[in-house]
C-alpha cells in the first residue's frame, strides 16, 4: 500500500499555478505534514490525494488504498445526535452490533479527552470538542489513508498538544496520514514535511523553467538527499524546519536539556525522526501540560483497533439509526409530514368537492327527470318497455296509458285523472326522489303529494271513489320544475305489463348516451296506429348535459399530478438538505445499499403517515358529503396522497443515489 505523486501541478481556471513538479512516495507508517502559507493549495492537494479533484498536471498513484478518511478544518455533524452517536456510526457501518460499537467508540472518545461529552448533542459542543470528535470518528472509520486539514486550528494549546501527539502516532495502525497545518507543534509531530511554498513557481520564471525541489525527509538522510542551510539561526534539513532564536537559540527537550543549533543539526542528520520526536513529541506535550497516552502504552496501541468485519451494516442497526433520526428531529419528519398532510387535504378535498358538486348536479337531473325520454304516438308493448330497465344502458323504464277519471267520495265534484302504469313505471316514479333504488309496492295505488295533501292521504290509506275503494301504496312528489305535469294531480293505478297495449313508454338513463331513443323505438308495436311515433324529453327546463365530459374537463383533474410534484419536492428537499450528512456516512464506511435503506425507512414513515392521515380524512369527507358512490369518489380523492407518497419516496431514493462521497468537499463548502 502506497501513495505516489508524480510531477503533480495544479491550478484552477483563470488563476495562477498553486504548485508544480511535486513528486513523493508515502507508505504506511508515515505521517506527512503539508505546510505553507494560506492559499498555497494545502486543502487542494488533500482533495487531489483523496481522488476528488483531478490534478492539472501529473498524476497520483494509489496502490492498495480502498478507503480514504478526511477530517475538515471546520467540523460538521448532525446537530441533534450525540457525540457518541457520531463515533459509533463508522463502527456500525462495518457490521458491529451497537453494544460493541459503543464500547469501542467510548475508547476513541477517551483518547481525545471527550469521554465527558459523549452524551452531549453535537450542537452543544465547542469548536474544539467538535474538531476532536471528528478526529475520533475518522479513527474509528479505520481508513487506509487519513487526510486531516488544520486539526488544531480551533484548539487551545494544551488540547492541541494532545491531538498532535495522537496524530503523530496514528501511523502505528498501518495508516498513511497527511496533515495540512500551520501549527509547528503538529508539524513537528509528523515524520515528513512537504512545504508547498517550495513548489510554487518562482516569480519571473516560466512554467518550463521551474524545477521541482527535493524536500522529502527520509529516515536516513544522505548528503544528496537533504541540504543544511543555517542562516540567521534558521536550521533546515530537507523539509524539517526548526526555528531557533538568534545565534544563541536553544531547544527545550523532554529532559529540559539545551541544544545548540549545531548539536541539533548533527543529531537530526544522524537520526532525523528520533530528533523530531525528542524535540517535539512527548517533551513538548508535557512542557505545555498536554495530554498523552496512558503511561507505559504507546499512543499507537492505545487507539481502538477496529478490524474490518467484511459485513455490511446490520438491518437492526439501520432501523435503529432511522428511528433515532426520526425521534430526535434529525429528519424534520414532522415538518414534512405536516406539509404533505395539509397539501393532500387541500388538493384532495378540492377535487372531492368538485366531484361531489357534479354528483349533486346529476342527482338533481335524475330527480327532475331532466334526462328521461318518452316515446309516444303509437301502441307500446308494456313488457318490452319494462324490460329496458334490465339492460345496463337504462336506469328505469315503464309504460302508461290513460284511464277514466274517478271522483273521490269526499269531493263529489272533483274529478281526479287516473293512469294505468306498468310495474316499471311505479318503480321509476318511486326512484325519482332517491339516488338509489328501493323496491316499490306495485300492487297498490300511488298518488301525488299535491293530491295527498288535499285529501289527507298517507301510505296505507283507503280512498273511497265512485268506482270503488283505492288502497294507497305510496305518495310521490311531482313538482312543477319543467317536467310533464300530468302526474302532479293524479292516481297511478298499477297494471300488468302484459295486460294489453300502452300508449307511452318512459325511460331514464344515467349516464346519458345517444342510444336511448333507439331503445325506446324498439318498444313500439308495429300497427297502423303507430304512424306518428316520436321521442320527446319529459322535462324541458334543462338543456342537454354531458356528465362524462364535465367530469373529465373539471379543473381539479390535475391535482394528483400536483400532489406528485409536492411529494417529489418534499422527498428531494428532505434528502438534499442532509446531503453532507449522507456523503459523510458514505465516507465513514456505510454502504450505498444501507444508506438508501435508511433513507427509505425514514421517508416511508413521514410520507406514509401523511398519506394515511390525509386518506382517512378525505374518505370521511366523502362519506359525509357524497350523495352516492362514496367508495368511487374516495378512491379518486386518495389518488392525491398516494401520488404524493410515491413521489416523496421515489425522489428521496433518487437523490440518495445521486449523492457521492467524492462530492463531500463540495457539499461541505456549500453547506
Amino acid at each position: 500500500m502506497r501513495v505516489t505523486a508524480v510531477d503533480v501541478a495544479h491550478r484552477f481556471p483563470g488563476t495562477d499555478i498553486l504548485f508544480e513538479h511535486l513528486s513523493f512516495t508515502v507508505e504506511p507508517g508515515e505521517v506527512v505534514a503539508l505546510c505553507g502559507p494560506s492559499g498555497c493549495g494545502k486543502s487542494t492537494l488533500l482533495s487531489i490525494l483523496a481522488g476528488w479533484e483531478k490534478p492539472w498536471a501529473g498524476r497520483i498513484e494509489r496502490e492498495g488504498i480502498d478507503r480514504v478518511g478526511w477530517v475538515f478544518q471546520n467540523p460538521y455533524g448532525v446537530a441533534n445526535r450525540s457525540a457518541l452517536d457520531h463515533v459509533t456510526f463508522p463502527l456500525l457501518a462495518k457490521g458491529l452490533g451497537r453494544k460493541e460499537a459503543e464500547a469501542q467508540a467510548r475508547e476513541a472518545l477517551a483518547l481525545f479527552s471527550l469521554e465527558d461529552v459523549a452524551d452531549r448533542r453535537f450542537a452543544e459542543l465547542s469548536g474544539g470538542e467538535a474538531q476532536r470528535l471528528m478526529l475520533a470518528r475518522a479513527v474509528c472509520s479505520h481508513p487506509d489513508m487519513l487526510l486531516v486539514d488544520e486539526p488544531t486550528a480551533q484548539l487551545d494549546t494544551r488540547t492541541a498538544e494532545s491531538v498532535s501527539h495522537v496524530l503523530g502516532n496514528l501511523a502505528g495502525q498501518g495508516m498513511i496520514v497527511f496533515v495540512a497545518t500551520h501549527d509547528p507543534r503538529t508539524r513537528d509531530a509528523c515524520d515528513r514535511v512537504i512545504d508547498l511554498a517550495d513548489y510554487a513557481p518562482p516569480e519571473g520564471e516560466t512554467e518550463e523553467e521551474s524545477e521541482s525541489p527535493d524536500t522529502a525527509k527520509t529516515a536516513g538522510v544522505e548528503d544528496t538527499a537533504g541540504a543544511a542551510d543555517i542562516s540567521d539561526g534558521a536550521v533546515r534539513v530537507g523539509e524539517a524546519i526548526a526555528q531557533v532564536d538568534g545565534n544563541d537559540a536553544n531547544f527545550t527537550t523532554s529532559h529540559n536539556e539545551t541544544l545548540s543549533s549545531e548539536t541539533l543539526l548533527s543529531e537530526t542528520l544522524s537520526n532525523p525522526q528520533g530528533a523530531a520526536e525528542e524535540s517535539s513529541g512527548e517533551g513538548s506535550g508535557r512542557a505545555e501540560g498536554g495530554e498523552s497516552a496512558p503511561q507505559g502504552m504507546p499512543l499507537a496501541t492505545a487507539l481502538p483497533q477496529v478490524a474490518a468485519t467484511g459485513r455490511r451494516m446490520r438491518l437492526r442497526c439501520i432501523c435503529s439509526e432511522a428511528h433515532r433520526n426520526l425521534s430526535l428531529g434529525v429528519t424534520h419528519a414532522l415538518v414534512f409530514m405536516l406539509i404533505m398532510l395539509v397539501a393532500s387535504l387541500l388538493l384532495g378535498g378540492y377535487d372531492a368537492l368538485n366531484i361531489i358538486a357534479l354528483q349533486n348536479q346529476a342527482v338533481t337531473r335524475v330527480s327532475t327527470m331532466a334526462d328521461a325520454r318518452d316515446v309516444m304516438g303509437g301502441a307500446v308493448d308494456g313488457v318490452a318497455c319494462d324490460e329496458l330497465s334490465r339492460s345496463d344502458d337504462v336506469r328505469e323504464s315503464g309504460a302508461l296509458r290513460s284511464d277514466d277519471s274517478v271522483i273521490p267520495t269526499a269531493t263529489p265534484r272533483q274529478e281526479v285523472p287516473v293512469y294505468e302504469v306498468s310495474p316499471g313505471m311505479v318503480q321509476l316514479i318511486a326512484d325519482s326522489e332517491r339516488s338509489s333504488s328501493v323496491t316499490a309496492d306495485a300492487t297498490k295505488v300511488w298518488v301525488s303529494s299535491e293530491l295527498a295533501d288535499l285529501f289527507g292521504i298517507a301510505p296505507g290509506s283507503v280512498v273511497p271513489t265512485n268506482k270503488g275503494t283505492m288502497t294507497v301504496g305510496g305518495v310521490f312528489d311531482w313538482p312543477n320544475d319543467g317536467r310533464d305535469t300530468r302526474f302532479s294531480f293524479a292516481f297511478l293505478v298499477p297494471a300488468s305489463a302484459s295486460d294489453g297495449q300502452f300508449q307511452e313508454c318512459w325511460a331514464q338513463q344515467w349516464p346519458v348516451d345517444d342510444q336511448l331513443d333507439a331503445l325506446l323505438y324498439t318498444t313500439v308495436v308495429a300497427d297502423p296506429s303507430s304512424q306518428n311515433v316520436g321521442v320527446l324529453g319529459l322535462n324541458n327546463g334543462y338543456s342537454k348535459w354531458d356528465a362524462e365530459g364535465a367530469y373529465q374537463s373539471r379543473t381539479t383533474r390535475v391535482v394528483p399530478w400536483i400532489g406528485l410534484g409536492v411529494g417529489v419536492a418534499c422527498g428531494a428537499i428532505a434528502v438534499m438538505r442532509r446531503r453532507l450528512e449522507y456523503a459523510g456516512a458514505l465516507h465513514a464506511g456505510q454502504s450505498r445499499g444501507s444508506l438508501l435503506l435508511g433513507i427509505a425507512l425514514e421517508t416511508l414513515v413521514w410520507a406514509g403517515l401523511a398519506a394515511l392521515g390525509s386518506g382517512l380524512l378525505l374518505a370521511g369527507l366523502c362519506e359525509r358529503l357524497c350523495p352516492a358512490g362514496v367508495a368511487t369518489v374516495a378512491q379518486q380523492c386518495v389518488r392525491v396522497p398516494v401520488a404524493m407518497f410515491a413521489g416523496a419516496v421515489v425522489m428521496a431514493l433518487f437523490v440518495g443515489v445521486c449523492i457521492r462521497e467524492s462530492r463531500l468537499l463540495k457539499y461541505f463548502k456549500n453547506r
